[in-house]
């Protein structure tokens, strides 16, 4: 008998003051991407008008991820269950 291959999802959590949102990606380079996306959408939130955000989508992604202390970012391989 062989083995089935395993397949690996990935699943991201972003936690807020106003609950968790979590998503499942088929990649991890997705979830990931999510994570920018998230940085993108909320830097003027978090920075106003005085910093502006980087071209680069992961450093602005660090720099949002490591100023935020009431908000949460994992992302967390699991194997999928059949």
């Amino acid at each position: 008998m062989t083995a089935e291959p395993k397949t690996i999802v990935y699943v991201a959590t972003y936690e807020h003051r106003h609950g968790t949102n979590p998503r499942v990606f088929t990649t991890e380079a997705a979830a990931w991407a999510w994570r920018q996306e998230l940085a993108a959408d909320y830097w003027r939130e978090v920075f106003g008008d005085d910093l502006e955000m980087p071209t680069d989508p992961e450093e602005a992604a660090t720099r949002y991820w490591d100023t935020v202390n009431d908000e949460y970012f994992n992302i967390e391989g699991c194997e999928l269950e059949a």
